[in-house]
């Protein structure tokens, strides 16, 4: 310890840096830490590009991806993009994980649902953004930081960050731009594999494109776009708030609807009621006009 604090100067990211180097090489890290950091007014440049040279491939991608987007991003926002781009689940994710060990990276915690979110320090981005520069990932990177972008500028001390919001801004934003939709809509779909409330902002997604398709064949394919996407959300939501389950049959229900499905539309919001209490009216209300109209405008 006392090694440490004297070669590093104090200087607190450097100890930060030089404890990662420990954690992940022990013997090599203690003989060096001396040749490292002795008598030289570049540590940080020194100590990042030792670091730097050691990451994987896809590990100084993910670097250099959050150096180009300065702003937090939530983990399973990043791992998507880069899963979506690379087609290496395992390795991208071993690849975040050394960034927070290496401590180039560090994550904190949105303060309203408790899920990661990653950010580099500024003198972390200031050394990505000259490797990215002259990195060959260049192009691939700038169009999976176009990809970040639509989750929305991130604030890490926002109170009513979370997710949530920025899956919300990330769908929002696709229906306001096509680029790219099909590589957007496989990222939201490994997002909700990790976040299983995803599955249900999709959903309600297809059912906007759905209600405001033109064409008449459309409305159907999102329609079950739309209720596969649900169904998702409600196979995996053991344990989840029983408003949003409840939100989940509701939802289910008026898609069955739309599809001329009106037995399992009463199925969807008979299951509602077992969730949340309903009153007697509405669920009677609802069937009566099911069966009654099976093609409902």
């Amino acid at each position: 310890m006392e090694s440490l604090i004297t070669k590093s100067a104090g200087h607190p990211y450097v100890i930060k840096m030089l404890l990662g180097e420990i954690a992940r090489n022990p013997t090599s890290s203690k003989r060096d830490i001396p040749q490292l950091v002795a008598g030289s007014d570049d540590v940080l440049d020194a100590l990042f590009q030792r670091t730097y040279t050691s990451l994987s491939l896809c590990a100084q991608r993910a670097f250099l991806t959050l150096s180009n987007w300065s702003s937090p991003v939530a983990r399973v926002a990043l791992e998507a993009v880069l899963i979506n781009s690379t087609l290496e689940p395992q390795e991208v994710e071993k690849s975040i994980e050394a960034l927070l060990q290496y401590s180039i990276a560090e994550t904190i915690s949105s303060p309203h649902d408790n899920q990661d979110l990653i950010r580099l320090p500024i003198v972390a981005t200031i050394f990505g953004k000259k490797k990215l520069s002259v990195s060959p990932f260049r192009a691939k990177i700038s169009a999976d930081s176009r990809i970040l972008q639509r989750f929305g500028v991130v604030r890490d001390d926002d109170p009513s960050l979370g997710i949530e919001r920025l899956i919300d801004n990330f769908m929002r934003n696709l229906a306001k731009d096509e680029t790219g939709r099909e590589a957007c809509l496989s990222i939201a779909e490994i997002i909700s594999r990790r976040y299983n409330r995803g599955w249900h902002h999709l959903a309600n997604w297809y059912v906007d494109q759905a209600e405001s398709a033109d064409t008449n064949q459309a409305p159907i394919v999102y329609f079950k776009k739309a209720k596969g996407a649900v169904e998702q959300f409600l196979e995996n939501s053991a344990g989840d708030q029983a408003t949003k389950i409840a939100e989940g049959w509701h939802l289910l229900g008026k898609i069955s609807y739309k599809l001329n499905d009106p037995l399992g539309a009463v199925h969807a919001y008979i299951e509602k009621a077992n969730v949340v209490n309903v009153t007697y009216w509405e669920i009677s209300r609802l069937c009566a006009v099911m069966l009654s109209n099976p093609h409902p405008r």
